[in-house]
């Protein structure tokens, strides 16, 4: 994915966009309209996903189901590219909704199984309750 013509998108432009905010929102649109023409290619790290999805739970209280659906909007964007790749995320976003998990352990989760691991050493039980995730207590 490397090259000059990918230009990373911060977490700030996507939530003016997602939140509605005013100014900055039409133009965080315009700038996701360009990559959903693919005039432009957008990367959105991982981190910056995270941000995203813990400013909409935290600050703007936003429900689980409605964070999963306004991500799976931006998943439709052409020329939007996410580090760990759309799959992973949309599996990721599907955990975080479902088994109502901090996005952290739906992503860890999504990507354990996306490389086909197992066992995870964990003192979170939210890992319980991920079908194919065995979760181990350091006994050391």
């Amino acid at each position: 994915m490397g090259g000059q013509n990918v230009e990373v998108i911060h977490a700030n432009v996507v939530l003016r966009y997602l939140v509605d905010d005013g100014d900055q929102a039409t133009r965080a649109g315009l700038l996701l309209q360009a990559a959903d023409q693919e005039e432009k290619t957008l990367l959105l790290p991982d981190l910056a996903l995270a941000d995203i999805v813990w400013v909409l739970e935290t600050v703007y209280k936003t429900p689980r189901p409605e964070i999963r659906d306004a991500v799976s909007v931006l998943l439709s964007v052409r020329g939007l590219k996410f580090s760990a790749g759309k799959a992973l995320v949309a599996d990721a976003l599907a955990l975080y909704a479902e088994k109502n998990i901090d996005w952290s352990d739906a992503f860890i989760a999504a990507q354990m199984t996306a490389l086909k691991l197992r066992t995870i050493y964990s003192f979170d039980k939210d890992f319980d309750r991920i079908p194919g995730i065995q979760r181990i207590e350091p006994m050391f």
